[in-house]
C-alpha cells in the first residue's frame, strides 16, 4: 500500500557507483519547495555506475547525503523525498543515462532512457507492477517515475542493482 505523503522518505542508490554530481540547479533558496514555474530538479545526485550508466535522483528536500566523489553501494541512503526546484509535489523524479561520456554533465536528454524497462530489465521493477519491497529498497515509497517521449528504450546487460 502507498503512503499518500513520501516527503521525508529515504531515496537508495539503485545501485553500486560513484556520486558524480551533488547540485542544486535553481536559482533561489535550495531548501525550499518548489512550484510548477520553476525550472530544474532543485536538489539532484547523479551515480555513476559501471558500464557508464548514470541514474539521477532529482527533488530532494535538503542537500544530498552524499558527496562528489563518494562510492555508494545499492541501497545506500543518498537523500530525501522533497518539492524542490521544478515540482507540483514531493516526488522523487528518476531517471537513468546510458553510454555517458566521462566526466560530470554529460548526462542529459540525447542519452536518457526509459527507467522503467531498464530496471525492470536489472530485475527491480518500478512503477505499479513492483512489488512494495523493492519500492521501499529504491525509494522509500510509492513509484513516481517522470519519463520522456523522447526517451529511447534500449536494452543493457544486467548489473548490480537493487533488487
Amino acid at each position: 500500500m502507498s503512503k499518500a505523503d513520501v516527503r521525508g522518505d529515504a531515496i537508495r542508490a539503485a545501485a553500486i557507483g560513484v556520486v558524480e554530481q551533488v547540485k542544486w540547479d535553481w536559482y533561489t533558496t535550495c531548501d525550499r519547495d518548489g512550484h510548477t514555474r520553476a525550472r530544474g530538479c532543485g536538489w539532484y545526485v547523479d551515480i555513476r555506475h559501471p558500464g557508464n550508466i548514470v541514474t539521477r535522483y532529482c527533488h530532494m528536500i535538503q542537500r544530498p547525503e552524499v558527496a562528489i566523489g563518494q562510492q555508494v553501494t545499492a541501497g545506500m541512503v543518498i537523500g530525501f523525498v522533497g518539492n524542490s526546484g521544478g515540482s507540483s509535489g514531493p516526488h522523487l523524479h528518476f531517471e537513468v543515462h546510458l553510454d555517458v561520456p566521462p566526466g560530470p554533465f554529460h548526462a542529459n536528454r540525447d542519452n536518457a532512457v526509459d527507467p522503467v524497462p531498464f530496471m525492470r530489465a536489472q530485475g527491480a521493477a518500478l512503477g505499479p507492477a513492483a512489488s512494495s519491497s523493492i519500492r521501499s529498497r529504491l525509494r522509500g515509497g510509492r513509484p513516481s517515475v517522470t519519463t520522456y517521449p523522447s526517451m529511447r528504450r534500449r536494452s543493457h546487460p544486467p548489473g548490480p542493482w537493487v533488487r
